[in-house]
């Protein structure tokens, strides 16, 4: 530990420094439709600052609920302004490195070389990902607490005290709960604990029962929804996964092109170049390592390879049928080591030949730094992001349809309905194809109403429906495209056709909230209101769309002259969904009515600045009085 001692605070000034300026451009950044409205802007655990939601429940099959309290306590005090989030995700980062820095020193590293590795850490493009996409930020989360838990289990392996191994075992909980990819950290220790010793039989195995216990079941029961399990031929699948681990390393050591998708090489097969390489350079590395462990001829490239192979094995694949089997976040942490290795031997490099070559490894960093100034400005936003991929990979049917999506938001359908055109010459997916282009038509025409400009509306209304027509055609059995084939025939008055749709979505998915909303909605405009009640309720239940039901509720109760029940439903939906401006108009008309015009004036003034369309007249009259 007296190793740390000897950094000085301008070697984490200026780690820091150089950090931020490599990532700088996602300061500038905004959310992605890629996952980010999953766990952030569209997660009601997080918006309603839900704690029992955050704990109790799982993000797209993954358990991180101390993830979303981050999101959640960012949201709450600075809303959802993406320059916050980003900005955190980028100080998780810096500490990450600083962690990392005095860890390297408490392992033995001198102070140069710890700072070398650490800045080959915080600097490289293979850790932009998790820095640059507010949804990664499970990654630089857990990478905080688990540094800081092997931090505390090296001095605990100093010194053997009951504090430290209290301690680790507290960092190991936040770890997992940040991310299961802590799983891993077991594995980790044991490892350490014999590269420290030298010799298995002086590890002292009870010692990892309690973490062990801690890690099984959030990394078991993530392990179960992700791994990946032979389908096939056992040979492909061990190409896949041999083809997966050298990629990592490759994909390390040369920093030159980064995607946020890649694809599996196709087809499969061990004469196949990439594949046949990928064997061949598996097999020399895992050959010369197993010299190193024998002969103990570098210990600091044991302990890179090790930490490396464990702390990455929980996310090799080797599944033919996914084909976005690998992804740059996964080298997060598992490179922290190899970085120290690099860092070590910078070092040697610098006292044996002069500072010569300390100008080289300096320009070579910089470099690094560039490289990832520029990455990083391809997470700018949504369409930059997807035209990236797009130029790497033309035929990525997500980047064409995210692409899309985001012209959509917009305001671009043209370029939207291009993109969806153009997923529609591939071969796979055509149902979800004509689904998506449907999708843009739908929206474009009812910005052609609010435009004022019906012609234009219904061409595009019926080019809808003839989309989810044909994607009807090709899979029966998708719900969501009955519901909007529901809406669009109800755009098109066609109510009972509508009916019939929404009828179908819920047949077919009986926990689909959003059709029991808009059937309940249909109910409500043709005086069904007990039989549209029960279709907000059954949304009450499912636990979506909730904040709109309880204001359709309302607006039923209103009608039906019960105005006390009335109020207290759009009491609810303002308090699911603060931003909900339409119930704070509905407030307003009843207290209008109630002649508590102070009130009402509040309410519709409030309800306008959430973007609700109020009427001038309506505001005079409840301002004359």
């Amino acid at each position: 530990m007296m190793g740390e001692k000897k950094l000085s605070w301008r070697h984490y000034v200026i780690l820091a420094a150089l950090t931020v300026a490599a990532f700088f451009p996602v300061l500038r950044a905004e959310f992605l439709n890629w996952d980010d409205q999953t766990h952030l802007i569209r997660n009601e655990a997080v918006l309603t600052f839900d704690l029992g939601g955050m704990f109790m429940h799982v993000v797209q099959d993954i358990y991180i609920p101390l993830t979303s309290l981050s999101f959640a306590v960012e949201k709450a005090v600075f809303g959802l302004n993406p320059f916050v989030f980003h900005l955190d995700n980028l100080l998780l980062h810096i500490a990450v490195a600083c962690l990392l820095m005095g860890l390297f020193t408490r392992l033995g590293a001198v102070p140069m070389a710890a700072f070398f590795g650490s800045a080959l850490f915080a600097l490289h493009c293979a850790v932009a990902c998790p820095v640059a996409w507010v949804t990664e930020r499970k990654d630089v989360l857990y990478a905080v607490f688990y540094v800081l838990a092997l931090r505390q289990w090296w001095a605990y392996l100093e010194q053997r005290k009951p504090y430290d191994l209290g301690v680790t075992l507290l960092w190991a909980c936040l770890s997992l709960l940040a991310k299961p990819m802590a799983v891993s950290l077991p594995l980790v220790m044991i490892f350490m604990e014999w590269w420290k010793a030298g010799s298995v039989r002086q590890v002292r195995w009870k010692m990892y029962v309690p973490v062990g216990v801690l890690t099984g079941v959030i990394g078991w029961m993530t392990y179960l929804h992700h791994t990946r399990n032979p389908i096939g031929d056992p040979g492909v699948s061990a190409l896949i996964w041999i083809w997966t681990l050298a990629f990592y390393a490759w994909k390390f050591c040369l920093p030159f092109i980064f995607h946020p998708l890649y694809a599996l090489p196709s087809p499969v097969g061990l004469f196949e170049p990439v594949y046949l390489a990928a064997v061949i350079f598996v097999g020399i590395v895992s050959v010369y390592i197993f010299r190193v462990a024998r002969h103990h001829l570098d210990r600091w490239l044991l302990l890179a390879a090790g930490f490396f192979f464990l702390s990455i094995f929980f996310v090799l694949r080797f599944d033919s049928h996914d084909t976005h089997v690998v992804a740059d976040r996964f080298m997060y942490l598992p490179s922290a080591m190899v970085c120290l290795w690099l860092g070590i031997k910078a070092e040697a490099l610098i006292a044996r030949h002069g500072r010569w070559v300390q100008a080289v490894i300096v320009v070579v960093m910089l470099l690094l730094a560039v490289r990832t100034f520029t990455y990083a400005g391809v997470w700018q936003d949504s369409v930059t992001l997807w035209s990236y991929v797009i130029r790497h990979y033309p035929q990525q049917e997500i980047a064409y349809n995210n692409r899309a999506v985001a012209y959509g938001d917009m305001g671009r359908y043209d370029l939207a309905i291009r993109d969806n055109t153009q997923v529609l010459t591939f071969p796979s997916n055509r149902a979800l194809a004509f689904y998506n282009r449907a999708i843009s038509f739908k929206d474009w025409a009812q910005e052609k109403i609010k435009d004022k400009d019906p012609v234009a509306a219904d061409k595009l209304f019926r080019l809808a429906k003839a989309d989810l027509d044909a994607a009807i055609g090709i899979d029966p059995y998708y719900a969501k495209t009955y519901n909007h084939r529901g809406m669009v025939r109800h755009l098109l008055r066609d109510e009972a056709g509508a009916l019939e749709d929404l009828d179908k979505a819920i047949e077919r998915d009986p926990n689909y909230g959003e059709a029991y909303n808009n059937r309940g909605n249909l109910r409500s405009a043709a005086g069904q209101l007990d039989l549209a009640l029960n279709d907000y309720r059954r949304v009450v239940d499912l636990g979506s769309f909730v904040a709109e039901a309880y204001s359709n509720m309302g607006i039923i109760y209103a009608r039906k002259g019960f105005v006390d029940l009335a109020m207290q439903n759009f009491d609810k939906a303002i308090a699911v969904n603060p931003q909900h401006g339409e119930a704070y108009f509905n407030r307003s008309v009843i207290r209008r009515q109630q002649g508590d015009m102070r009130s009402a004036l509040t309410e519709a003034l409030k309800a306008r600045s959430l973007g609700i369309a109020v009427d001038e007249g309506y505001l005079r009259s409840l301002q004359s009085n």
